[in-house]
């Protein structure tokens, strides 16, 4: 089938993916197609997270840069920000959180815009961002469908 991704899912319970069965059999997600495209600029230090939202995003058209940390990410979007259309961002990083991220790169663009994936509820991050306007949120877990749907929402 054309929308069918294969992945074995980390059994981890911070794990960004849902998972349903066990590391050895693979999972089969249906996932609607996104009518969105763009650059997606992903700061995730999760490796296997990073690639399944990367094989997740590609495949409905989407192109997406990784950066592994906060530093990264920082200096990829001085790079690119001009070609970035959303920053999906997690919180918890190496060296540099992700509301510190998120300050810095609004300090290079004012409009930039931000999904926010995190294990923490929407009402802890609003606070984290001292209420500063994320254009979305996205709770860990989630599935490739919930992040289609929460990058439509934002980027739609």
């Amino acid at each position: 089938m054309k929308n069918e991704v294969h992945a074995a899912i980390d059994k981890r319970p911070d794990s960004a993916f849902q998972h349903h069965q066990s590391m050895t059999s693979p999972i089969v997600f249906y996932e609607k197609p996104s009518d969105c495209r763009g650059i997606i600029l992903h700061i995730e230090d999760e490796m296997q997270v990073a690639r399944l939202v990367s094989l997740t995003l590609n495949r409905n058209n989407l192109h997406v840069i990784t950066a592994d940390d906060g530093l990264e990410g920082i200096d990829i979007y001085k790079e690119m920000g001009d070609e970035i259309d959303l920053v999906l961002l997690d919180i918890q990083l190496p060296g540099m959180k992700g509301d510190e991220v998120f300050r810095r790169i609004r300090k290079i663009n004012p409009a930039s815009r931000f999904l926010v994936a995190s294990g923490y509820t929407e009402d802890n991050i609003v606070d984290m961002f001292n209420q500063q306007h994320i254009e979305g949120f996205l709770q860990k877990p989630f599935t490739p469908s919930m992040l289609l749907d929460a990058i439509n929402s934002v980027m739609g």
